[in-house]
């Protein structure tokens, strides 16, 4: 027979002289002793001689300093007492859940980056964060100074891990959390999802299953929030690799360019309502250093703050619908003709596509398919379907 875990681990702490941590699912039994305010050694000597030696082993194998596993949620409750439980904590309400999984993606240069950074220095003002570094380590000394010098603040309590860590490996993932543990950090960001899964394959549910794991064990044992930082797939519009991924997330946020506005946009949330899409640009900021002038881009507020219908097509959006227009192209375009119609360059062309996707003003049958306008799109350009312009 053994106690609970959380029964257990209060006891340790009480025979150790430590406080409990508050909101403990713990037996009436436990949390009348951990309540006892004159407990003493001797009192704990003959608690354990009465529990006897297999609970006392059990009890004091525990390190008191680590807080279990566990959400501190009782494993089977009465719906009655579901009005006790705590609510929701935020960090950013209603973007960031405090001890949640949040999953942030976006194309190649839509500036994640640029965005992960701006939320780790605003939180950082009151609450600490570790910002894991997977890549482009070199250019975040001036992405960080460009952003205290706009702003006017310091750093803060944002801490930078200047290597990235395959979370998956469990060695890895312990080293990680030893490291980081002195920060006490309220935030940890992962960037990217990618690096931190070197050696595993993001596309297997069964590995990224593991890599899920390890973020879960990273926010139990921190008592803090994962803000995972991802690529989309090749079509542009969710995020690569497993569904699972998904399905584990709290929250999902969708980053992605209309033109230089960068839009973020809820794409997934289970404990608020989605948040309205906001809208920024990147600007240069130059600061002086020690070393001489520097600079940087920093994300900031753009007045564009939702896309509707009524929003107007972007000029390299327009393109791309006048030629899908032609009634010669009534079986739809790949992206290679469309390149060679429009002469877009690929980023251009990727974000015009994609961002006709979202809206409804194009449809593709699937990965590699040819597009196509919809009646949707036709209305956008004020054409019908009898007015299609022929080729010329």
């Amino acid at each position: 027979m053994a106690l609970p875990k959380y029964d257990a681990y209060a006891l340790r702490c009480k025979l150790s002289g430590l406080d409990v941590p508050e909101g403990l699912p713990l037996s009436t039994f436990v949390q009348a002793i951990v309540d006892n305010p004159n407990f003493n050694m001797e009192m704990g000597m003959q608690l354990m001689s009465v529990l006897g030696d297999g609970i006392t082993s059990q009890i004091m194998k525990i390190d008191p300093t680590q807080k279990p596993d566990g959400d501190g949620m009782p494993v089977l409750i009465h719906a009655s007492q579901l009005k006790n439980l705590p609510p929701i904590e935020w960090l950013q309400k209603p973007i960031l859940p405090k001890q949640g999984l949040t999953t942030l993606y976006g194309g190649s240069g839509d500036g994640k980056s640029f965005y992960a950074i701006h939320t780790a220095l605003t939180i950082a003002q009151s609450h600490s964060v570790v910002y894991m570094v997977g890549e482009g380590q070199h250019g975040y000394p001036s992405r960080v100074g460009a952003w205290c010098k706009h702003h006017h603040k310091t750093e803060g309590k944002l801490y930078m891990h200047m290597e990235s860590v395959s979370l998956s490996d469990p060695t890895a993932l312990e080293m990680f959390i030893e490291t980081i543990t002195p920060t006490n950090p309220e935030l940890v960001i992962v960037d990217t999802v990618a690096r931190a899964m070197t050696g595993f394959d993001e596309n297997s549910t069964r590995d990224m299953g593991v890599f899920i794991q390890a973020c879960n064990k990273l926010m139990k044992r921190l008592d803090c929030a994962v803000l995972l930082v991802h690529h989309t797939n090749k079509g542009g519009i969710v995020e690569r690799g497993s569904g699972a991924l998904r399905g584990a997330s709290d929250a999902m946020i969708r980053l992605h360019k209309e033109d230089d506005t960068i839009l973020v946009e809820c794409a997934k949330t289970k404990d608020a309502e989605p948040f309205e899409t906001e809208a920024y640009k990147l600007v240069s900021v130059k600061y002086d250093t020690a070393q001489g002038e520097m600079g940087s881009a920093v994300l900031v507020p753009s007045e564009r703050v939702a896309i509707t219908d009524s929003t107007p097509l972007s000029r390299d959006q327009r393109k791309v619908l006048d030629v899908l227009c032609m009634t010669v192209n009534d079986g739809g375009l790949d992206r290679p003709e469309i390149k060679a119609e429009t002469s877009l360059p690929n980023g251009s062309l990727g974000r015009a596509l994609n961002t006709l996707l979202a809206r409804e003003y194009v449809e593709q049958d699937g990965w590699g398919k040819p597009y196509t306008i919809t009646p949707k799109g036709l209305a956008k350009i004020g054409k019908s379907p009898e007015e299609k312009p022929v080729k010329p």
